[in-house]
């Protein structure tokens, strides 16, 4: 078969959508797969049964240079074949191939009615179908359950020793895509609603440093300086401890909550423009989506526009929801 190019996206996410498809091929080919990787998720994507041969990478299209050295490089090591993760453009994927020499290259298309229709199939099933075509069979019955992080029970939750039950507010999720968070006045009101029907249980606020700031918003609107603010403070090894030992973990459509369900947390997720059944967190405890009409908006002619809106009309669904869920569901007491 030779070597493989699997290209990847960025995004933790996305890396953890395509675990299923990426442990699969690695255990079909072995060690002539190369997967493209880029930003934090380099953290746990080794020693998770998806080979060793991971590509740090990020095209750079502005510097034609650079652009050509990278391509120099990757044409040395004699790629037979390119498989694109369900996303990219075929086109793209098409002529990327050429230029590298492989014999043969394969991408599903995207179509704009998978974006909006809500009972799109899964993007990781999406992907598994992928590498099915390449391999030329149907993937093992059950191989899109195994997503799950290896070894992650074992972790700490790097959280003070007398934190008992917790609960863990995800309110971020990217720069570029601030469309899809639950405000933190929300997020504030739903810890004021769990700590009045449950005192024993904490909140905790993880994320990036860049979003400490809601962490601290969130304290201030909840007037509750006992709020445990994480952001920034974690690898994502630790994040994936503190999601592991949580009572759940509740945020918007974001690689956070996907982290918390692989690391066998329970998870909560409050959708808006972007459409659950493709692309949120695999297998969700709760799902508040009051599907409004118009929604989901979320696609490619329409992020650019909206991406840095942060209060979209879909996202104003109030803690009081989201609480009486979480309480119907008994994932507190």
């Amino acid at each position: 078969m030779g070597r493989v190019l699997l290209l990847n996206h960025h995004g933790l996410g996305e890396f953890l959508m395509s675990l299923p498809a990426c442990r699969w091929l690695s255990s079909e080919v072995g060690n002539d797969v190369w997967t493209t990787i880029s930003g934090p998720e380099m953290q746990i994507c080794l020693n998770q049964r998806c080979g060793d041969n991971f590509l740090p990478f990020v095209f750079p299209w502005r510097h034609p240079l650079e652009a050509a050295k990278l391509m120099w490089r990757l044409r040395r090591m004699e790629f037979a074949s390119v498989v694109a993760m369900y996303g990219f453009d075929p086109r793209m994927v098409e002529h990327f191939a050429r230029l590298l020499g492989a014999r043969e290259w394969l991408c599903h298309p995207v179509y704009e009615g998978d974006l909006l229709d809500r009972h799109s199939v899964h993007k990781r099933y999406r992907n598994l179908h992928i590498v099915a075509d390449f391999l030329g069979k149907p993937f093992p019955e059950g191989q899109e359950d195994d997503f799950l992080l290896d070894v992650v029970s074992q972790l700490s939750p790097q959280l003070p020793a007398d934190a008992g039950a917790y609960i863990v507010l995800v309110p971020g999720c990217g720069e570029r895509e601030k469309f899809k968070r639950w405000p933190e006045e929300q997020f504030a009101a739903l810890s004021m609603l769990i700590s009045g029907a449950f005192p024993k249980t904490r909140a905790v606020v993880t994320g990036t440093a860049s979003e400490a700031a809601l962490g601290e918003a969130i304290r201030r609107c909840a007037f509750d300086t006992e709020i445990v603010n994480l952001c920034g403070r974690l690898d994502l090894r630790e994040l994936a401890g503190v999601f592991h030992h949580s009572a759940c973990v509740v945020g918007g459509d974001c690689g956070g909550l996907h982290l918390a369900k692989a690391a066998g947390g329970r998870v909560v997720a409050v959708m808006g423009p972007t459409n659950s059944a493709l692309t949120g967190p695999i297998d969700p405890d709760v799902v508040v989506d009051l599907q409004l009409p118009g929604t989901p908006w979320y696609s490619r002619r329409t992020l650019r526009s909206r991406a840095n809106s942060c209060y979209e009309s879909s996202m104003q669904i109030p803690a009081s929801v989201v609480f009486e869920s979480i309480v119907a569901d008994g994932l507190l007491g």
